[in-house]
């Protein structure tokens, strides 16, 4: 059963994902910003390597951290896989599949020798 937690997150995810993404963006252009003031020594050199580590983990967030529809995924495909419902549906849809399929073979070659 998934709990409001759960349902919050997952709404959220698409969110976080974007934001990452903007600030990933955004970090990539202050390094590069930061590293021409730091030629220029304008600003301490540790400053871009601070912004671009700090990138560095957005990216990072930005593509481990699944979206909305990859958790839903996650959650709910093992569930009804390894439901016991669902595998004795499958089996019960098997045999009548099976089943159907003999009663046409022998029409099918009842027609054939009518037809002779």
């Amino acid at each position: 059963m998934i709990t409001t937690t759960q349902m919050y997150w997952i709404v959220t995810l698409d969110s976080i994902v974007m934001m990452s993404i903007v600030l990933t963006i955004g970090g990539i252009f202050l390094t590069l910003f930061s590293m021409s003031a730091a030629c220029d020594n304008e600003v301490p050199f540790g400053v871009p390597i601070v912004i671009a580590s700090i990138s560095v983990f957005f990216i990072l967030v930005a593509t481990f951290v699944p979206s909305t529809k990859q958790m839903a995924a996650i959650l709910i495909v093992p569930r009804i896989a390894n439901s016991e419902k669902v595998q004795t549906v499958g089996n019960k849809i098997y045999d009548l599949a099976s089943e159907w399929m003999d009663e046409l073979r022998p029409n099918a070659a009842k027609n054939k020798e009518n037809e002779k």
